[in-house]
């Protein structure tokens, strides 16, 4: 044994050699693992939705509200406070909340949209819409020639669905009422929910809410 691996320690040497250099090629390697990277997770564009306060698949802009006198607020207040009352009777909806959309939504009158077209919801046209239209940019909105004509047009798109049925049904509260109408993409203006409940509880709207038409 031993001279005939004398004899042949050559080309045993050269078998081993070959033996060590093709288990390091089947053997795994761990260079470049470092450079991998998981891929970096999706953006999340619900929660931006949520943020803008619109509904999914709108191409609203998000409005900031301004800053508004308190003169200014009581005024706009009071002019409509019999027009929200006279849509509750015929409608349902809390009169406290379609005032404070309104007033939310138009900058409490002080929205050019709302001073040159009397579009006191910021309304898009939508494709079910066959009223005046208005192109402002990239957006077209609803035109009507009065601000009773957008109240009872915000009165009687927001009754029909079904969700704000469901909540004149259940007798539901005004924070059930406005957080519906945020999340169904019934406002524009960033912090909407905040700032409708803000304005109802300073001028105590709800007392609206159970009051007869003067």
């Amino acid at each position: 044994m031993i001279a005939f691996l004398l004899k042949h320690w050559f080309y045993l040497g050269l078998l081993l050699l070959g033996l060590i250099y093709f288990s390091k090629e089947l053997l795994p390697s761990n260079k470049g693992a470092s450079a991998f990277t998981f891929p970096a997770k999706a953006e999340n564009k619900t929660k931006e939705v949520a943020e803008l306060g619109i509904s999914s698949g709108s191409t609203t802009m998000v409005s900031i509200f301004p800053e508004v006198e308190e003169q200014e607020e009581r005024a706009f207040l009071k002019r409509f406070s019999k027009v929200v009352q006279t849509e509750q009777a015929k409608y349902g909806i809390p009169a406290s909340v379609l005032l404070a959309l309104a007033y939310v939504n138009s900058f409490s009158g002080h929205r050019a949209l709302t001073r040159t077209h009397h579009n006191y919801f910021a309304f898009q046209c939508g494709s079910g819409w066959e009223g005046k239209k208005v192109e402002i940019g990239m957006y077209c909105y609803r035109r009507y020639e009065t601000a009773w004509e957008s109240f009872r047009n915000a009165s009687s798109s927001i009754s029909a669905t079904r969700w704000a049925q469901a909540l004149v049904d259940r007798n539901a509260s005004l924070e059930d009422w406005l957080g519906a109408l945020v999340e169904n993409g019934y406002s524009d203006v960033r912090d909407a929910q905040r700032l409708m409940s803000t304005v109802i509880l300073r001028y105590q709207l709800e007392d609206l809410d159970g009051r007869e038409v003067p």
